[in-house]
């Protein structure tokens, strides 16, 4: 395929890797709602009303809403506490089946680095 796109500092962009996908937020109080369109390949679109936000707010830690999903059927919802680089060295990542238990540990990791830093994610419970 010919190379279709060039910016600067990337690589060439090919027309069969392109996509029209966006991403719009709202605000809901303290929660962002994220709604996610995507364009797929046989032209159809896909909308997902999922639900983002910090925890505590203002910490850079993320709860995010995820639809558990198996051979195209829904199973409810389960949610992923995002910690990011900036704030523990690498990403890191934990899933939970409640909004309560993420947003439990989310402080508790809000706590850990408040005291500790970044030392926090290399001292195992006993340690700290």
């Amino acid at each position: 395929l010919p190379v279709t796109q060039k910016v600067a500092g990337s690589s060439p962009v090919h027309p069969a890797s392109l996509s029209s996908g966006y991403e719009i937020s709202l605000k809901e109080g303290d929660i962002e709602s994220t709604f996610r369109h995507t364009s797929e390949a046989n032209g159809t679109h896909r909308q997902n009303n999922l639900r983002r936000w910090q925890y505590p707010a203002g910490s850079g830690i993320t709860v995010s809403e995820l639809i558990n999903r198996s051979e195209g059927t829904d199973f409810g919802r389960s949610y992923r506490v995002t910690v990011p680089a900036r704030l523990a060295g690498v990403r890191r990542f934990k899933l939970f089946a409640s909004i309560e238990t993420a947003e439990k540990w989310a402080g508790e990791q809000n706590a850990g680095i408040k005291q500790d830093g970044k030392k926090h994610f290399q001292l195992n419970p006993a340690q700290r």
